[in-house]
């Protein structure tokens, strides 16, 4: 997908979670917890997964859960994707569910 289409203007107010760049079990354990204390009611979250070069399956569930969460609250989620994650989703088929709120990291 052209990286043109993937770029959203971000909430900037939004409560930021900050992914490592390898996201496997234990990190995805990790910013589970961390999410949980940060999403609220009708909130907006940014993940920022602009540094992930490494993503396991487990990482892929929690981007998949953060986002139902923040759905299910009636906020968004803003994914702020490495190149790598792209990649990642693009390959499982799961880009789409993250459109139209993300934007390419740097």
């Amino acid at each position: 997908m052209p990286e043109g289409e993937r770029k959203e203007m971000s909430n900037s107010s939004a409560p930021a979670l900050t992914l490592p760049a390898v996201m496997d079990a234990a990190a995805a354990s990790l910013a589970c917890e961390t999410l949980l204390a940060q999403v609220q009611p009708a909130g907006a979250v940014r993940v920022d997964a602009s540094q992930v070069g490494r993503i396991s399956t487990p990482g892929v569930q929690f981007l998949v859960a953060a986002r139902a969460q923040a759905l299910a609250q009636g906020g968004a989620m803003t994914l702020i994707a490495s190149p790598a994650l792209n990649r990642a989703l693009d390959l499982l088929g799961l880009a789409a569910m993250f459109q139209p709120h993300i934007e390419e990291g740097p």
